[in-house]
């Protein structure tokens, strides 16, 4: 059975189009939740046009996305919502600053965990 759409999805289709222009966006599979925005016929055809597989969760079951929803929120928390009206440009140097810091951060204590213990 179809999700049902009850709003217009034109602004999640036009994200979609930017990303697939953007960053050059070929085949895989997009996941998501059951957001009407992501259930309409446009955004379906769009990301079929593109050779994408189109998943998303069960009804009712929302632990597919958690960890992401998750993870967005507290970037919003720790990172936008303290600050005061950003433009575009200063949201994504600020979120890239902070994954690659986070990703930074991580690599370290990954080689800490990596090394041998002196003496062995």
């Amino acid at each position: 059975m179809e999700p049902q759409c009850p709003y217009d999805a034109n602004p999640a289709v036009t994200a979609l189009k930017q990303a697939i222009a953007l960053r050059h966006l070929q085949k895989g599979v997009h996941h998501d939740d059951r957001g009407s925005q992501y259930c309409s016929e446009n955004y379906r055809r769009l990301l079929s046009a593109h050779g994408f597989i189109v998943s998303m969760s069960r009804k009712g079951n929302c632990w597919n996305n958690a960890v992401t929803e998750g993870f967005f929120k507290a970037l919003k928390a720790e990172l936008l919502w303290r600050q005061a009206r950003m433009t575009r440009q200063k949201v994504v140097q600020t979120i890239t600053c902070h994954i690659n810091d986070f990703l930074q951060s991580a690599e370290a204590a990954f080689r800490t965990i990596m090394e041998k213990p002196s003496g062995l």
